[in-house]
């Protein structure tokens, strides 16, 4: 029967353990009740997204207690938070950040129609609690404006619309993506206020952990992170399928409509088509980090971003070969091409160019540092490839005389080539019509090999450099070249070559790679694990940012990039109308040219989310789209219209201003509709020229309904401060009640001790005393016999006496640090509890190697060891070993003090060896332990005495080990 039991219940413990490592489970504390905010983390669990990665989790709706609390203390494994995170930054608290969604805060100020600009809010009736403005873009916008809070009137109560609505306040607080919802519904007239306008940008919805658990569990936390940004996508992606999910199985607090607002609301604000799902700008968060130490009176950059920001484990990509090769060729050696504008050249004797910001985006993925090896030319630099002087060529097309000595990485760009020649000469369809005409090209190209091997016949004049080549077409030495646009804009503009352009497309198109010497594959394979972390828009910003160097900034990238194709499809659209001029015989082909460019140029301009207007001299010749929807008008009622007819009379005279400047920065605007009604939006121009023609292109994002949702969203964070108060304060009184209960259980250790220690002495006095009485009965007691009992009972009292100064010190509070030895704090422990231990057989060994002095509050370290001698006699009494020992060492290493406690009575069982510090849990019955020894050991050693202490199994029993400061 024993046996069926033994195997039975190793059934369950091996069941147990094949479910546990089926599924981990986890818990994620969201900030507020279920709604579409969390759609991404309901469609990552609904759609099995963390069951996929072993995942078992629970989604827990906010119930009024501290997000980052519960994760700290372990209550939970994950949450999301708003602006406290940095908050917790700040104050070195043990989180991490793992990942970021909503890129700007909802949170905003919806006011009155009266109500503009945020300098009017002063003396205005706001409904919001002080902490709304603490840690938030609002309390960020009253700083910038310089308003106070004696400056506004709060109207304190509960989470609601209605005295907005009613008009008893000015102004609420919302979130833009929920409560404009209510508003339009109920035709609510109101303006927003929004932090965001006005260059206040704070990270919202951040998904954190806490320390403990990335060191404890990387793995859990890497995969719950990918398949939480794997949920997002869905979510965005799938919302409607999300709405019916979160309004069937979550919540039905918001009706369907309310749900699917807010979805779009959410879109708009995580940018998913601008920033990859999830990421995190250290540079943003170091600014926020920045405003916020300024609100709270903290010295600025004091915050070490590494010690708070997720880095995903390098073993999760490169496997462990990878890595020890990094580890080993951390230098690499690179060749380049000197003259190869804007690809890859030299500026002021540096590398630069686009191969070179791949480069650098490699080395933050890698860890690689590249490293050039000065050359003369790019045939140098092949050559030094070949003679492995350097390691790697950054920008190199694949052909076979190279694959001879190199390897190659995946193509990290495509180039289309043009053919470029006098503007005098035929519009072609491609180089086989120009095979009897002399062709120029920089000598080493690996294109020359190509086109040889195409066309053998080709007449192909190597030149020393590209600008030669440019030149050599110029001066009619060559009749054309072939390059890449970005190559030929950057020579024709820098040289004023204007007699070249484009006469026909090359049909041709080439793969930039990464040339490896071709004894190193390893380093391609790391190479092509690095580049699979560029993504295309990332080499698009280099892209852009190379040939437009001086004039693209980092919010108007795309726009700049816009701007750029429509110039090109531009230049095309002039060469094309020119050869249409020349020749009538090939007018069909042409005008069907031009007619696809047109509609192409049409496509970009209203493929864009932004109003598009170009004007001339103030007059509108062409608009977009989205232009003519967002003001009203059509197309034709546009064109031939003064610019400044669409601007509010508050407006036009800045407008007019702007006007006058050869590029804008982004500034606030209010159109007027064709039926009189405001847009209000963000607007840029830039003056460009078209043949000859000096036009500008105006842009703007209409932020009309952003504004209108500037209106709601303040409520949530309302109660915040008077939370974390409650909080505290409950915090507060538990620490007091533990810190008591500690002291009562100390107290009843010490009167066991004292009566331990008090029993023998009194034995012995009754003993004498009642010889004396019976002597004194039968009349023997004579002067020498009393004055040796009398003496006898003096020595037992001061006995006595000494014990309770030994306890009066040892539970002394200390006010000051001692300097003291370790020996020294050792006897003095022993003298309280040695002889109890003793008298129960256990043998207390000393093993102590360090001499010296420690400066710290001795009594506290006392009761802390005192604590550990009594658990251990507990362990080894309870569990009845034969031999029984405890043993305390003491050694110095590396600076620190270390003090371990062992003994030999069997250890703590694994699955709760990372509990004992927690309070109120005891491996000891209800009636022999309290919970809170070591709990209290553990505030003492790591709060008070700025140590650590930790405790582990060995072979024979348990053992703890304090590490303190010389």
């Amino acid at each position: 029967m024993r046996f069926k039991k033994i195997i039975l219940s190793f059934l369950v413990i091996i069941l147990l353990s094949f479910n546990a490592a089926a599924a981990t489970k986890v818990v994620l504390q969201l900030n507020w009740k279920y709604q579409f905010e969390f759609a991404g983390y309901i469609a990552a669990k609904e759609k099995g997204f963390y069951k996929d990665v072993g995942l078992d989790v629970k989604i827990k709706e906010y119930n009024g207690t501290s997000v980052l609390n519960d994760v700290i203390s372990g209550k939970a494994d994950f949450g999301i938070s708003d602006g406290g995170i940095f908050a917790s930054m700040i104050l070195n608290k043990p989180v991490v950040l793992l990942a970021n969604f909503f890129k700007r805060s909802p949170l905003v100020l919806a006011v009155k129609p009266s109500i503009v600009t945020p300098l009017e809010l002063k003396n205005k009736k706001i409904m919001a609690a002080e902490n709304e403005f603490k840690f938030t873009s609002l309390g960020l916008l009253l700083k910038k404006f310089n308003i106070k809070l004696k400056d506004i009137i709060l109207s304190k109560g509960a989470y609601s619309l209605e005295p907005f609505l009613k008009g008893k306040v000015d102004a609420v607080a919302i979130y833009l993506t929920n409560q404009p919802y209510k508003l339009n519904k109920l035709h609510i007239k109101y303006n927003i206020i929004d932090p965001a306008n006005y260059g206040i940008f704070i990270y919202a919805d951040n998904l954190f952990t806490s320390k403990r658990e990335l060191e404890q569990h990387p793995h859990v936390v890497k995969r719950f992170v990918e398949a939480t940004i794997r949920g997002w996508k869905y979510a965005l992606s799938h919302k409607k399928e999300m709405v019916k999910i979160i309004y069937g199985s979550y919540s039905q607090a918001k009706s369907p409509d309310a749900l699917m607002f807010e979805a779009n609301a959410v879109e708009n604000i995580m940018m998913p088509n601008v920033f990859p799902i999830g990421f995190i700008d250290k540079n943003v968060v170091s600014k926020i980090i920045w405003d916020f130490e300024d609100i709270m009176g903290i010295k600025r950059y004091s915050v070490n971003l590494d010690n708070f920001l997720y880095k995903p484990s390098m073993e999760s990509f490169f496997t462990k070969r990878d890595i020890n090769f990094i580890a080993k060729h951390r230098i690499v050696k690179i060749c380049t091409n000197p003259d190869w504008v804007p690809i890859e050249y030299l500026k002021n004797g540096k590398a630069a160019g686009i191969s070179i910001g791949v480069l650098q985006k490699l080395h933050k993925i890698t860890g690689l540092k590249f490293v050039r090896v000065p050359t003369k030319s790019w045939s140098q630099s092949q050559e030094y490839l070949k003679e492995k002087k350097c390691d790697i060529l950054p920008s190199a097309i694949k052909t076979k005389k190279r694959e001879a000595y190199a390897l190659f990485t995946k193509p990290y760009m495509h180039y289309e080539l043009f053919i470029f020649a006098k503007n005098n000469k035929d519009f072609v369809n491609g180089i086989e019509s120009l095979l009897n005409k002399p062709m120029a090209r920089k000598r080493g190209s690996g294109l020359i090999s190509k086109l040889k091997r195409m066309y053998p016949n080709i007449k192909i004049i190597e030149t020393d450099s590209y600008k030669q080549s440019f030149e050599y077409v110029q001066d009619g030495k060559a009749y054309f070249t072939v390059a890449t646009l970005p190559v030929a804009d950057y020579y024709i503009r820098k040289y004023n070559l204007k007699d070249i352009v484009i006469i026909g497309d090359s049909g041709i198109g080439y793969d930039l790679r990464i040339a490896v010497r071709n004894d190193m594959p390893r380093l391609v394979d790391v190479l092509n694990k690095g580049l699979s972390k560029v993504s295309k828009k990332t080499i698009d910003k280099i892209y852009v940012k190379q040939i437009n160097s001086n004039t693209v900034e980092k919010y108007n990238y795309l726009i700049v990039k816009i701007l750029i194709i429509v110039s090109v499809v531009l230049i095309i659209l002039s060469v094309i109308i020119y050869f249409v001029q020349q020749t009538n015989k090939k007018l069909r082909a042409v005008r069907d040219r031009l007619e696809e460019s047109l509609k192409n140029f049409e496509i970009l301009i209203n493929s864009t989310i932004q109003t598009v207007i170009i004007y001339k001299n103030g007059v509108c010749i062409d608009a977009n789209d989205v232009a003519c929807e967002m003001l009203g008008y059509n197309k034709k009622e546009l064109v031939g219209k003064n610019i400044l007819e669409l601007f509010s009379d508050k407006y036009k005279q800045i407008v007019s201003q702007k006007m006058q400047e050869e590029h804008t920065e982004v500034y606030e605007v209010e159109f007027i509709k064709k039926d009189g009604s405001i847009v209000y939006a963000l607007a840029k121009g830039d003056y460009i020229t078209i043949n000859t023609e000096k036009v500008r292109v105006g842009s703007a994002v209409d932020i009309t309904k952003i504004k209108h949702l500037q209106k709601q969203l303040n409520e949530l964070n309302r109660t915040l401060e008077k939370r974390i108060a409650e909080e505290i304060e409950k915090n507060r009184q538990k620490d007091t009640i533990m810190m008591q209960q500690s002291k009562l259980a100390s107290m009843g250790e010490m009167l066991s001790m004292i009566a331990h220690q008090w029993r023998q002495p009194l034995n012995t006095i009754s003993a004498n005393i009642n010889t004396l009485l019976l002597k004194m009965e039968l009349g023997g007691l004579d002067n020498e016999f009393l004055k040796e009992k009398l003496k006898n009972i003096s020595e037992y009292v001061k006995h006595l006496s000494a014990t309770i100064d030994d306890f009066r010190n040892f539970f002394r509070p200390d006010k000051q640090k001692d300097k003291i030895t370790v020996e020294e704090l050792i006897n003095d422990t022993l003298k309280i509890s040695g002889e109890q231990i003793e008298s129960k057989n256990i043998k207390i060994e000393l093993d102590l190697r360090y001499k010296g002095y420690i400066f710290t509050y001795a009594n506290e370290l006392k009761h802390v060891i005192l604590n550990l001698i009594n658990n251990a006699r507990d362990a080894l009494l309870e569990n009845y070993v034969k031999e029984p020992y405890i043993k305390i060492i003491s050694y110095e290493e590396k600076g620190n003090v270390f003090i371990v406690v062992c003994d030999n009575a069997g250890g703590i069982k694994e699955e709760l060896i990372h509990k004992i510090f927690k309070p109120y849990f005891s491996t000891k019955s209800s009636e022999s332990g309290t919970g809170l020894g070591l709990y209290m050991s553990k505030i003492i050693v790591e709060g008070h005495l700025k140590g650590t202490i930790d405790a582990k199994n060995t072979r024979e029993g348990a053992e703890f080990t304090i590490t303190l400061p010389k």
